[in-house]
């Protein structure tokens, strides 16, 4: 059972530039104390699939917009983490999993008859 709201932290994530420039987003998270005393997690953050994953620094909308860039601007991480305003660990740590699971899908190439 979890009782009311126990208060709020504020989580600041890297969005996709605007106008040239490094965007943030500061989302205020919920959390809850749990009221049951045998609860092993006692408080709970909000989380939300659609903004970003658990404990990320961009936002999901942030890391497609990066691979996008690689994919059709053939950019560097390191200039996609300058335009973010972040560093090149956060950017390749943030898009890694979405790489790896684009490159397992075994149905990327249905379809395809020849490469050009």
């Amino acid at each position: 059972m979890i009782a009311g709201s126990h208060g709020r932290s504020n989580v600041t994530l890297i969005d996709t530039p605007c106008f040239g420039r490094p965007v943030e987003v500061v989302w205020r998270k919920r959390t809850w104390k749990c009221a049951e005393p045998s609860c092993p997690a006692g408080v709970v953050t909000e989380q939300h699939s659609g903004l970003a994953r658990p404990r990320a620094l961009l936002t999901v909308r942030a890391c497609w917009w990066a691979v996008r860039q690689l994919r059709r601007e053939h950019a560097s991480i390191a200039g996609i983490a300058r335009q973010l305003g972040t560093t090149w660990r956060t950017v390749w740590t943030s898009i890694k999993p979405l790489l790896q699971a684009m490159a397992e899908d075994e149905t990327r190439f249905e379809g395809v008859r020849t490469l050009a």
